[in-house]
């Protein structure tokens, strides 16, 4: 059948019961499983391989063992590789004095600009102005010859554009 969501756990979470698969009685079901991760930038990664676990409701005369459950894994995944998602994060320290950290996320192959804007919608700096493989990216801007003031970043990648404030404070 096709896959749902069953959970989202934060943190480092070890365990997770899921209370959502019931059986009717002494008979064998199976409930397949496979995670993957996702980070604060909304990367994710590859779906783990998937855990198929066989159980049943516990009957002392079942065929099956009287209810012991067992694990056992297969392995279906495909590559490793992570796949990323478009995305713009909010600059850092902000404000700012007198640089600050951009973050971003490339989701396929293409032109990227990342460009500085003043509040007239004058272009003050150009980062970024290049082809980029899929990937997490971080630059850096320095607004040292800029006077105190709100500026706007523009990511463009593709049909993406994503647009968020700056502030630098002298």
């Amino acid at each position: 059948g096709g896959w749902s969501i069953v959970a989202y756990k934060g943190g480092s979470v070890s365990e997770f019961i899921d209370d959502e698969i019931q059986g009717a009685g002494a008979e064998r079901y199976y409930a397949e499983y496979m995670m993957r991760a996702i980070d604060i930038n909304n990367h994710y990664s590859a779906n783990s391989s998937t855990v198929m676990i066989g159980f049943s409701i516990y009957a002392p005369t079942s065929p099956i063992g009287g209810g012991l459950n067992t694990a056992y894994k297969t392995n279906t995944s495909g590559s490793n590789s992570l796949s990323y998602n478009y995305n713009l994060g909010q600059n850092y320290p902000n404000p700012f004095n007198p640089s600050t950290k951009i973050n971003y996320s490339i989701k396929s192959e293409g032109m990227v600009t990342l460009k500085v804007y003043d509040m007239l919608g004058n272009e003050i700096a150009n980062i970024v102005d290049e082809k980029k493989e899929p990937g997490n990216y971080s630059v850096e801007f320095n607004g040292v010859n800029l006077p105190s003031g709100i500026y706007v970043y523009k990511l463009t990648a593709g049909n993406f554009i994503s647009t968020k404030k700056l502030i630098l404070l002298k």
